[in-house]
């Protein structure tokens, strides 16, 4: 659980909104609670992120919400 933590914290202390943080954050969550109902909607938005959004993609805005959304049940 600590390096999900670890990865939200990247994105939102360090506003590190880069494809690589979320990428990040996609593999931890991905490596022990891929099944886990909890992470399903941040792990559709890190799906489909890219920085700045566009047709059919979540950008920074969407990715910080499902972040702290996460953060109050770590």
């Amino acid at each position: 659980m600590d390096n999900i933590r670890n990865a939200i914290k990247r994105i939102l202390e360090e506003r590190d909104f880069s494809v690589a943080a979320a990428a990040n954050l996609e593999s931890a969550i991905a490596e022990s609670f891929a099944e886990d109902e909890r992470f399903e909607d941040l792990l559709d938005v890190l799906a489909s992120y890219r920085p700045g959004g566009g047709e059919f993609l979540f950008d920074e805005e969407k990715l910080e919400s499902e972040c702290r959304r996460v953060m109050k049940f770590l």
